[in-house]
């Protein structure tokens, strides 16, 4: 479990070696992966396959936060090899 906190305009793109589920805690934040784009309101979920780049961006004008579960095994950048 991790909880990421983005400010206005940040991104955070990455994969997981494992199935992960993204909490929506709260701010606007648009998540994306392969063709998905989805923009997330507080409460919401996703689940993402393992090994599958993803993308959270903070698109609102405050903090957003995001509570990640399910992310063991290695994870990383999505530039790492």
């Amino acid at each position: 479990m991790a909880i990421i906190s983005l400010e206005p305009n940040e991104s955070f793109e990455h994969y997981h070696g494992a199935p992960s589920r993204t909490i929506h805690l709260d701010g606007e934040i648009e998540f994306a992966f392969g063709d998905t784009r989805r923009r997330m309101r507080p409460g919401e979920t996703i689940e993402v396959a393992a090994n599958i780049t993803h993308t959270m961006r903070n698109v609102g004008t405050g903090p957003a936060r995001v509570n990640c579960v399910g992310t063991s095994g290695q994870h990383g950048p999505a530039n790492e090899n």
